[in-house]
């Protein structure tokens, strides 16, 4: 999942450079909003309050959010906001006789929406001291456009306590991986490596033939 965050990140910048303009989808982080549907629909969630579950919920939010957060940029918070703030705009638009149904349904979304945020604000703070100030457009076969709900659904007694990630660790960690990468691919393309992987491939080969 890393290298597929690395290969997108990699896309954007070049796609800046050359002063394109950027389809949100590109971004590894828009992969939280079929993340945060289809987790709505996990059929062990059934009550959007049940506090058990949203410890549960945490879990999984988390794994995909660290990852992001591992090769993150600190102009990313601004997406994330925007992102949020566009799904808690929208509804269920898979949903469309049962109005009760519709409703739980929303409830549930939302709910995972707020999880993330409250999540988010304590992984990484110094991201989210942005403020949104535009939507990202949704796949419409989900998510139906309507005004934003403004309310909190997370329970009242729910409460987590997450480590912060300091962003400043995550640059430069990122900048060390990066620098492992280059090292690595330089010393497979050293003639030396060539040269040894070479007479390995050639033993090999007459150890085959004996046999």
């Amino acid at each position: 999942m890393l290298q597929i965050i690395d290969t997108r990140r990699e896309y954007i910048k070049l796609q800046l450079s050359n002063k394109k303009s950027i389809d949100y989808t590109l971004y590894p982080e828009y992969s939280l909003t079929y993340f945060l549907f289809f987790l709505s629909k996990s059929s062990g969630f059934i009550l959007y309050d049940d506090i058990e579950m949203l410890h549960t919920m945490t879990d999984y939010i988390l794994f995909l959010l660290d990852s992001l957060l591992l090769r993150c940029d600190t102009t990313i918070g601004l997406f994330y906001k925007n992102l949020l703030r566009s799904i808690k705009s929208s509804e269920d638009a898979t949903i469309l006789l049962d109005k009760e149904e519709k409703l739980h349904a929303n409830k549930k979304l939302y709910i995972l929406v707020d999880l993330t945020y409250v999540i988010l604000s304590q992984r990484a703070s110094s991201l989210m001291i942005c403020r949104a100030n535009s939507n990202v457009s949704l796949p419409e076969k989900y998510f139906k456009k309507s005004r934003y709900n403004h309310l909190s659904y997370l329970p009242k007694d729910f409460q987590i306590k997450l480590q912060p990630i300091k962003i400043s660790e995550i640059l430069s960690n990122k900048k060390r991986i990066s620098e492992n990468n280059e090292d690595d691919n330089k010393e497979q393309n050293s003639p030396n490596k060539k040269k040894k992987n070479s007479s390995k491939e050639k033993t090999k080969f007459f150890n085959n033939q004996n046999d």
